[in-house]
Formats: C-alpha cells, structure tokens, sequence
C-alpha cells in the first residue's frame, strides 16, 4: 500500500550498482528465467551495517549464539496517545507472533529458537520494543535504531511511536494497538495468526475486523503488529527497498532499482504476514552468517 509509509531513520533503498547496460542483460535474463519457472524476481536487501561493528547489534546473532532472543518491553504510559489503547499482554503477544513469524521463515537453518521476554536492565537483552514518543530526535512514525552506543551493548532498539508528536510532512501516524481492530469474539492470538495464515488484504481485513469500508483504511495499517514486523526485519538486518539509497549494501541486494521490488514487509506493501521477498531476504542473511561446521 503505497499511502502506508513506514519510515526508519536509517531508511534505504537498494543503490543502482550496475551500469546501464548491464543492467539491461540481467534484466532479460532474468525475465527468461521467470518466464521458464513463474517465479518473481526477489529484491530483498541487507544493511550495509551489517559489515561493520555494528552488526553484533542485530538479532541473527543471538540466535545464533545462544538460540535464543531476549527481548523486554518499554511501555510509556505517561506518554502514550489515550486511543492507542497499548497493554503488556496485548504488545507481549504481538511481539512473539511478529519475531515468531521471520524465525519461522528460518527455522530449518537455526533449528528452534526461544523467546524470553526480560527486564529492559538486564545485561542480557537483544532487542528493546519502545511505545511512546520516540526518545531520539526523529520525525518516524516508528523506525529501529542504530546508535553506536546501543550497538556496544549489542542490543537492538526498536521504537512505536504511538503519539505522533513528529509528524511527517505534516501528517500525524501514530500506531494503535493491533488489538483495538479485532472483534471481540476472538482472542488476539488467534486472530492474528488467521490474518497471517489466511494473507488477507487490506479490504479485508477491513471487513474482517468491522471497521468503516472507506477508502482510508490507515488504522489498519497504523497499528503496533505491522510496524513491528516490518521493523524486526530491520533488527535482524534487513534494510528498507523504497527509497533513497541509504543503507542498503549493493554487495547484498538482488535487483539495482526500487522500481523491481515486489510487493514485501520491507517495502511497506501490505506488512500484515511475510510476502516471498521477505522470506527470501531473511533465509539469505541468516545463511550468510551461519557459523562454518
């Protein structure tokens, strides 16, 4: 959904690397070889931090390491819109679901993996879920940090913004907790993983959930669940793929323009379950950095 925008301070798009005419080559080769399978080209990209210190930061290695990812939950209820509606039970579920699902995408590389959910304190925790105001100078909605103080303590920092109070171009996104938009008859777990497991569209979940049939459905897509998976991609380290080259690494993107991306999380399409793009992404960062046997 090109309207819904989820924006990262360290946004980015996969850099044109190729010359024009090579670029021409891959590209009918590459429509020979859809053309002979019925497969999309895949355009997933990984942060070019991801060659630095910094990468220790992200949660490929943790599960690596320990097979496990310890994540906490800081919830500012102080600042905090009223109609975002956040709990811990609620934000908890959708936590384990969203990182559940990229794990899943991986599962038989990494074999099973635990979720364990810690104090924010802890000397042990990989990946820190803020709601609230952002705590850093930033105008998104909801974005994963990459602050070098963060990295030396090799956790990520991943932010909610539910207040809206830095807008963007003017505009107002604050997120609300997915749970506002289930009907009352299901619990959020199952409704979620029926979300998931069915890939409903926009219009339906719309109709799914009782909300107005309008034409701006952005409650739908302005809520904890979505940001959340299209930003734990970002923490195991995948980059955005619709704008700017920024932080995408041209070493490890598979197409040189925003133009070839198929719809994915990562390019804001609909984040309500892993598109194919996705799962590509992820199952090529993970193989990447699988330790040598």
């Amino acid at each position: 959904m090109k309207s819904f925008s989820l924006l990262r301070r360290q946004s980015g798009t996969i850099p044109r690397v190729y010359s024009r005419a090579a670029a021409s080559v891959l590209a009918i080769l590459a429509a020979c070889v859809c053309s002979l399978t019925g497969a999309r080209a895949m355009a997933w990209g990984m942060l070019k931090e991801m060659d630095g210190p910094a990468k220790y930061g992200h949660l490929v290695f943790p599960v690596y390491k320990n097979h496990q990812i310890n994540y906490c939950i800081s919830l500012s209820e102080s600042d905090i819109s009223p109609r975002a509606g956040f709990t811990y039970k609620t934000i908890n579920t959708e936590i384990k679901i969203a990182l559940g699902e990229w794990l899943h995408a991986v599962s038989d590389i990494t074999g099973p993996v635990t979720l364990r959910r810690v104090r924010c304190q802890s000397h042990f925790v990989n990946l820190i879920v803020y709601f609230g105001a952002p705590t850093l100078s930033d105008s998104a909605p909801s974005f994963s940090a990459a602050d070098p103080f963060m990295r030396s303590h090799n956790y990520e920092y991943v932010v909610i913004n539910s207040v809206g109070r830095y807008p963007l171009n003017g505009i107002s996104m604050p997120a609300i907790d997915f749970a506002k938009l289930i009907p009352p008859q299901l619990s959020l777990k199952s409704a979620l993983e029926k979300l998931i497991s069915q890939k409903m569209s926009d219009r339906q979940i719309v109709s799914w959930a009782g909300l107005p049939n309008r034409d701006d459905i952005m409650e739908v897509y302005n809520n904890s669940f979505t940001f959340m998976l299209h930003e734990f991609g970002h923490a195991f380290g995948l980059c955005d793929t619709y704008q700017g080259p920024h932080n995408c690494d041209p070493k490890y993107s598979s197409v040189p323009h925003t133009s070839e991306q198929p719809p994915s999380v990562m390019h804001c399409d609909r984040p309500v379950y892993l598109y194919p793009d996705d799962i590509a992404g992820i199952r090529a960062l993970f193989r990447r950095f699988a330790p040598v046997n």
